[in-house]
């Protein structure tokens, strides 16, 4: 292409000077960087605090006298709370823009981590479970951002892996969540020495639930967990300064045709677009009447939520083959490799949609590599001897099943163009919490028979989630919406020149405001 064809595909969507857009052209800013590594930090501390009590179970069990579920709603209160509140966060980004909302979930991340820094008395478990409340409300505030912040942010060749780098940063945190906690509260186990191997099954005790733990040192545990709770609160608040003095809301330049069509849209019909919560239903309803889409909503919340309870439950499955005396870090570097892999995962089939833009099989290919390693893990976990083969079966499992996660984002954005990415993504995520409570609960009462029960009913919902998966039709409409934007040469169309010169009536710039969904994120590149 020209040098003067591609000055041309700049300008084409270029409103007239009475727009305050009039005048973007499009570019990438330096910054974005900054702000998708800032976004990462926020993230990250969320996350971590997601599994900071689940991975040690047994420890907060003995501890603070309270029941593995008690310990397990922890985590799951991230899923419950995440499901009414993200119909409100996604609102609120509308009204107030991606700052303000990623400000806001960033002060409830810190005051949640703050509250459980005095929680450390063995009868204030109910305060600390109002602190992990107040930290799972903030994730609502996390979760859809990558996608709007790819799209606003970064240019058509980057958004797949800038998407992938967002969701990098919430897998790191849950990474540090499952190594640091071991590692830092041990809890003064007094655990016998296994008599002839490194690994065996537990006594009867331990497998109808009894602790391990014969004699805590109630003293050094609360050493331990104050630790663990202040280091976090300190993280919590540096990425809360750090977002108020860094963090913008978009750049100076749309960074694509399409995000800019979408601001010159917003701009040139401020009234419709300022009625959000009709067109945020409006949007809704098209979702939910998507078959394709509805297919994706459950399958995504099939991986997604077995990934969720694997994590859940992570310490109370390998309890049942591991009674050594370092059984907690071990357990948590397990979790570790899990999900360090996944964070390979995550990025490689980011960067791999962008080069190839086949979505349909790498969704499916993920999907099934997910349930094949998901059956594997199951099986390879009677081989008590080899605890590498533990390290290997489950980081594969961890590479497939978190590389799926941007994956599911991106075809949603395809599928159900021109409707935004960012609604798209957090029907998944409900799916996700719905998934997640609802396989975690069910997996912890197969558990109550064995560890091997539950991983089977795991396997089986990926096997039922690949079938579905299959069936999805495959219509990217967004990348067709993109090629045919990038194809216009120096002769624009009526439409185009219309808007050019500002003469585009209301109707049509009120469709245009309506199909960017209620905050506009400018799917489609």
């Amino acid at each position: 292409m020209d040098r003067d064809t591609s000055r041309l595909q700049d300008d084409v969507f270029v409103a007239s000077p009475s727009d305050s857009g009039a005048n973007k052209t499009i570019g990438l800013e330096k910054r974005r960087f900054l702000v998708l590594g800032l976004f990462c930090l926020y993230s990250m501390s969320s996350a971590f605090q997601w599994i900071e009590y689940a991975i040690i179970t047994d420890v907060i069990v003995d501890y603070y006298g309270v029941s593995e579920l008690a310990v397990y709603w922890t985590s799951m209160i991230y899923m419950a709370s995440y499901i009414p509140l993200m119909f409100v966060a996604t609102w609120m980004l509308d009204m107030w823009g991606l700052r303000k909302v990623v400000l806001f979930g960033a002060t409830l991340n810190a005051i949640g981590s703050l509250v459980k820094v005095f929680s450390v008395q063995p009868h204030l478990f109910p305060l600390t479970f109002i602190g992990q409340t107040i930290a799972a409300c903030a994730q609502s505030f996390i979760l859809e951002i990558p996608p709007k912040i790819g799209s606003v942010w970064f240019g058509p060749s980057e958004v797949s892996t800038a998407t992938a780098i967002g969701v990098f940063g919430n897998q790191l945190g849950v990474a540090i969540g499952f190594l640091l906690p071991p590692a830092i509260v041990t809890g003064g186990r007094d655990v016998p020495p296994p008599s002839n191997s490194s690994n065996s099954s537990l006594t009867e005790s331990s497998l109808n639930g009894s602790s391990q733990i014969s004699s805590l040192d109630n003293q050094l545990v609360e050493s331990q967990l104050r630790t663990l709770f202040i280091g976090s609160a300190a993280v919590c608040c540096i990425v809360l300064i750090l977002i108020i003095l860094i963090f913008k809301d978009e750049p100076s330049l749309p960074p694509s045709i399409a995000r800019k069509m979408s601001v010159v849209a917003e701009n040139s019909n401020k009234e419709m677009h300022s009625n959000s919560l009709k067109n945020y239903v409006r949007s809704l309803k098209v979702l939910l009447k998507d078959v394709p889409f509805l297919l994706l909503f459950v399958t995504y919340g099939i991986n997604t939520g077995t990934y969720y309870a694997i994590g859940t439950l992570l310490n109370s499955i390998m309890l049942e083959y591991y009674k050594v005396s370092d059984a907690g870090k071990q357990i948590g570097e397990i979790g570790l490799t899990m999900v360090v892999a996944g964070l390979v995962g995550s990025v490689l089939c980011g960067f791999f949609l962008d080069m190839t833009k086949l979505f349909k099989l790498t969704t499916v290919l993920t999907y099934a590599f997910s349930m094949a390693f998901m059956l594997i893990f199951t099986f390879t976990l009677n081989f008590y001897t080899k605890i590498w083969l533990d390290y290997v079966t489950i980081g594969l499992l961890g590479f497939f099943m978190t590389g799926y996660l941007p994956i599911g984002f991106e075809f949603a954005a395809e599928i159900t163009y021109p409707e935004s990415e960012a609604t798209s993504s957090g029907f998944l995520n409900v799916s996700a919490q719905i998934f997640g409570i609802i396989f975690t609960l069910t997996a912890a009462e197969f558990q109550k028979m064995s560890a091997f029960s539950a991983n089977v009913f795991m396997s089986v919902a990926l096997a039922v989630g690949l079938v579905l998966t299959i069936f999805i039709k495959e219509d990217l409409k967004r990348q067709r919406a993109n090629d045919q934007s990038t194809n216009q040469t120096a002769s624009a169309t009526a439409e185009d020149q219309k808007l050019l010169t500002g003469s585009t009536d209301q109707k049509s710039l009120a469709r245009m405001t309506s199909n960017s969904s209620c905050y506009s994120t400018g799917a489609g590149y």
